[in-house]
């Protein structure tokens, strides 16, 4: 999880360091899992925690282009060998279809290296909130995380 995090900030450094104009950063072949993905994980509900901590990272980091390994094939693929979807294609959809715009900064005291906070403008076309929640845990037990500042929620995670 840590190495694609440094990747990625490693890849936006470097523009935001040598390049005068911003220059669009494209992330490709990625996926959940790699080597062709394992049966049940990568195409399953579980692999989808990765692939949405991937688009979160993506979007802090200013990737334009995030280009999936593969459609079709394999068992990372957005769609089984029968063409039905899978989960990663649902998140993919939801996300591409809800957030636009910059990712805000989620700055905390206390953040443990298994949470991933990201917060997003939502789509226009969506007037009834114009921001987004993007919060990714791994493992661990339950706790309960205030989100505040405007907002005043509590999730627990």
């Amino acid at each position: 999880m840590d190495t694609l995090k440094q990747q990625m900030e490693y890849a936006h450094n470097i523009t935001l360091e040598n390049c005068r104009v911003a220059k669009p950063i494209r992330f490709t072949e990625t996926s959940s899992a790699y080597g062709g993905g394992a049966e049940g994980l990568s195409d399953g509900f579980a692999a989808g925690f990765l692939w949405l901590d991937k688009l979160g990272l993506a979007a802090k980091y200013q990737v334009t282009h995030l280009f999936r390994q593969s459609f079709f094939g394999g068992r990372y693929a957005l769609v089984d060998m029968q063409l039905n979807p899978n989960p990663d294609l649902f998140l993919s959809v939801l996300y591409k279809r809800l957030v636009e715009g910059p990712v805000f900064q989620v700055t905390s005291i206390d953040i443990p290296a298994q949470l991933r906070l990201y917060a997003h403008c939502v789509r226009n076309a969506y007037y009834r909130t114009s921001w987004s929640t993007e919060v990714v845990r791994f493992g661990g037990d339950k706790q309960t995380l205030a989100i505040m500042h405007l907002f005043h929620y509590r999730v627990s995670y």
